[in-house]
């Protein structure tokens, strides 16, 4: 499978173009619990930080040339 990561220099600018749809397809009633947008918030960034943390160590363990990175 090929997915695309998208970045700049900061850790803001990191997008995970298959996660929005994957987000929006497990989103709960949000109407009915109005506090779980807060706590989507939270879990979103953590997870937003965790996969940060996850894709530097991936590309650390790499061979060198084995991921290109394109301006």
């Amino acid at each position: 499978m090929e997915g695309t990561i998208t970045a700049d220099d900061t850790i803001g600018s990191v997008r995970f173009d298959f996660a929005d749809e994957v987000g929006v397809q497990l989103l709960p009633d949000i109407v009915s619990d109005p506090d779980l947008m807060k706590k989507l918030s939270d879990a979103t960034v953590a997870l937003g930080l965790f996969m940060h943390g996850a894709v530097l160590q991936y590309v650390k363990a790499r061979h060198p040339g084995a991921i290109r990175v394109e301006p």
